[in-house]
C-alpha cells in the first residue's frame, strides 16, 4: 500500500493511462478510416473484424465507450494495488464495487486526484479494519443461532456451527464451501488476519475454503481453524488462537451486551 501511495509511483500510472488512451484512440480512429475505405471501394457490408461473430465498431462513440471503460478499469487496478476491498466490510465492499462499475463519483485519473484517493482510502483503513472484525463477529454469531455449542449470544468460544456454509462437492472430495457463502469465508479468515497483525487476505478467497475443496474428508485445518463439514451443510468451526476470538469478542461482543442494555 506504501508504494503505490508514492508520488512519482502514482505520476508514473497517470503517464502510463494517458498513453493507453492516446494509442487506443488513434487505433480506433485508424480502424474506423481502414473500414470507412472498405465499404466505399470493396464491399459496403464489410466489416474489419477477427472473426464473423465479432461485431466491433470503430466509431468514435465505440472509442467514448471503450475510453471510459479504461478509466474504470484503471481505479480498478488502483484499488486492486491497494487491496482496499480486502479490509473492508460487505457494505462498503459492495458500495465500492458498484461505484468501479458504474464509474459514478469517479473523478478522472490525475495525480492528483489519484493521492488524494489513495491517502483518504489509507486514513480510513483503521475503521474498515473494525467494521470488518463486527462483521465477522455477527457472521460467526448469525450463522450460529440455535446451536448450543456455540455459547453466550453475545461472545464467541471455542467452537462455532456455521449454517449453509458447505454443499456437495465432487469427484473425491465430498464437500466444498457454499458458493453463496465465499465471501462470509473470505470476511472471516480476513478479520482474523487483521486480529493477528498480518494484514486482510491477499486472495479473493479464504484459505480454508482451498482446504475443505479439496479435502477427501470434508475437513481439514489451518492456521486460524479446524473444521469438519456435515451433510446438512453446516460447518462445524473450531478457533485455533483464542486470543484473537477474545480480541474479536472485546470488540464487538461488549458492543451488542451494551445495545442491549
Amino acid at each position: 500500500m506504501n508504494d503505490i501511495a508514492r508520488r512519482d509511483t502514482v505520476e508514473q500510472l497517470v503517464a502510463l493511462y494517458n498513453r493507453i488512451r492516446r494509442e487506443a484512440t488513434a487505433g480506433y480512429r485508424l480502424m474506423n478510416r481502414a473500414q470507412t475505405s472498405f465499404r466505399d471501394r470493396i464491399y459496403q457490408y464489410g466489416r474489419l473484424n477477427a472473426s464473423q461473430h465479432d461485431y466491433t465498431d470503430w466509431t468514435e462513440d465505440a472509442l467514448a465507450r471503450v475510453l471510459e471503460r479504461i478509466r474504470r478499469e484503471t481505479w480498478r487496478g488502483i484499488m486492486d494495488k491497494l487491496n482496499v476491498r480486502g479490509v473492508m466490510d460487505s457494505e462498503r465492499r459492495n458500495k465500492l464495487d458498484k461505484q468501479l462499475e458504474t464509474g459514478d463519483g469517479l473523478p478522472e485519473i490525475t495525480t492528483e486526484a489519484v493521492l488524494d484517493v489513495i491517502h483518504g482510502m489509507i486514513g480510513q483503513v483503521g475503521d474498515f479494519a473494525t467494521a470488518q472484525i463486527r462483521e465477522a463477529f455477527e457472521l460467526i454469531r448469525r450463522k450460529s443461532d440455535g446451536y448450543k455449542s456455540t455459547g453466550q449470544a453475545w461472545k464467541i468460544e471455542n467452537k462455532a456451527v456455521l449454517g449453509w456454509m458447505c454443499e456437495q462437492g465432487y469427484g473425491g472430495h465430498p464437500f466444498r464451501l457454499s458458493y453463496h457463502a465465499e465471501n462470509d469465508a473470505r470476511t472471516i479468515e480476513s478479520a482474523f488476519r487483521l486480529l493477528d497483525g498480518k494484514g486482510p487476505l491477499q486472495s479473493h478467497t479464504a484459505e480454508f475454503a482451498g482446504v475443505l475443496n479439496s479435502s477427501p474428508a470434508g475437513e481439514g485445518e489451518t492456521e486460524y481453524f479446524r473444521f469438519r463439514a456435515h451433510k446438512n451443510r453446516n460447518l462445524h468451526v473450531w478457533f485455533k488462537r483464542m486470543d484473537l476470538v477474545e480480541r474479536m469478542n472485546e470488540m464487538a461482543g461488549g458492543e451488542r451486551v451494551l445495545r442491549a442494555g
